[in-house]
């Protein structure tokens, strides 16, 4: 409690620091047009509001994951905290005159810039910045559920199969309750992918696979070409995509997108769009099922659309959203995860794709098992080079409508 205390008293001092510079720039030629009263006035309502705003993004935790993380924190908090007090002054602008909002914006700008990097070496050198990631094996769990270190965990790593069912369940409850990511090691999912894969397999290949990360710059990197790329696509294919949208609702019954759940990155659920490829209530006789080549279900126009990969395009909207990568393994639905368990570990451990490794080295229909072969690899290769490299090979899938 000391720390937290101690870790907002000094960031109030920031804040305030921070408007004193955006004021010393914004009348540094012409001070007396701005009175210092008006702020000594109102600094305490605003240090107030910025003092919420930051306990409500827990700007002072015992660490950090990484710059990144930290970043985004103050971002959030110095906005909604800058935003709250431009509102209180303009309401009670009758009592105090009318608060210059350049100086507003000024001192937003430096107090991200202030509190970020101070805070990032404070931490960096009491060395807070880093995950913390527990391994632990089938006799560890008992131990680790009753561990008062338990919710300091970022990330548990189980490292050999579970034979107690029951304490796997619990333990997955408790990090999903704690927000902690729980997956199993690389080495243990190498031992089992080319294994034959009976259809009743443990619990726990819901869970993701481990795999050492990439650095927090290609991260941003990979986000950012993210972006570009799938606003420069919005713009360029939005003429095609009325187009389609037209020839979609003239042929056949039913809504032009396609809405469905599909599980990301950690197993969490969102709602995926594509363009409408197959008949209206196409699998209410059938139930949930694969397609395969020559599906009856598929119509004519849809065909086209899959065989260019073109019906994929709408998910521009999940890639903006941040659901999706441009590049990664394609979300499935939770019954193929059911089916096909062992997927799901591969799946859930990067962000799902538009595009893949698979989608570019083989057919739309490719079977389940090859498509996790494909996956696993991209995803032990993964990296800003090899996201290049396959969203260059998906131009000509597009074009001449199968994989290289």
């Amino acid at each position: 409690m000391y720390h937290i205390i101690k870790s907002f008293i000094i960031d109030i001092l920031l804040v305030n620091s921070g408007f004193l510079i955006a004021i010393f720039v914004r009348f540094s030629e012409r001070y007396n047009h701005f009175s210092f009263q008006i702020y000594l006035e109102t600094a305490p309502y605003i240090m107030a509001i910025h003092f919420f705003s930051f306990f409500l993004y827990d700007l002072s935790p015992k660490r950090f994951t990484s710059f990144w993380s930290l970043l985004r924190k103050v971002f959030w908090g110095i906005l909604l905290g800058t935003g709250l007090s431009m509102c209180f002054i303009y309401i009670f602008r009758g009592r105090w005159g009318n608060f210059p909002s350049g100086v507003f914006l000024m001192a937003c700008v430096f107090n991200i810039i202030i509190i970020t990097f101070l805070k990032y070496f404070f931490y960096k050198s009491a060395n807070r910045i880093y995950e913390r990631i527990q391994f632990a094996g089938t006799h560890e769990v008992d131990k680790l559920l009753l561990s008062k270190d338990l919710q300091d965990l970022d990330e548990i790593v189980l490292t050999s199969e579970i034979n107690d069912i029951r304490s796997l369940f619990l333990l997955m409850g408790v990090t999903r309750d704690l927000g902690i990511r729980l997956s199993i090691s690389q080495e243990l999912y190498e031992q089992l992918l080319y294994h034959k894969i009976h259809n009743e397999l443990p619990v726990y290949f819901l869970m993701p696979v481990y795999l050492s990360s990439l650095s927090s710059l290609e991260e941003f990197l990979i986000r950012a070409v993210d972006v570009i790329v799938s606003l420069s696509l919005l713009i360029v294919f939005a003429p095609i995509c009325l187009i389609i949208a037209i020839i979609i609702k003239i042929t056949s019954k039913g809504p032009v997108i396609y809405k469905q759940n599909r599980l990301g990155l950690h197993g969490k659920v969102f709602t995926i769009y594509k363009f409408r490829t197959m008949r209206e209530g196409a699998e209410q006789a059938t139930g949930p099922m694969l397609t395969y080549q020559g599906d009856p279900r598929v119509t004519n126009i849809g065909k086209l659309l899959r065989k260019t990969r073109i019906d994929e395009l709408p998910q521009i909207i999940n890639v903006l959203k941040g659901e999706m990568s441009l590049v990664g393994p394609r979300p499935e639905r939770l019954h193929f995860i059911r089916q096909h368990q062992v997927l799901s570990g591969i799946r859930l451990s990067v962000k799902p794709g538009i595009t893949g490794l698979a989608q570019v080295r083989k057919s739309y229909d490719l079977k389940p098992e090859y498509k996790l072969r494909y996956d696993y690899l991209y995803i032990t290769k993964r990296s800003l080079v090899l996201n290049i490299k396959i969203i260059l090979r998906t131009i000509p899938v597009m074009i001449f409508g199968k994989g290289t």
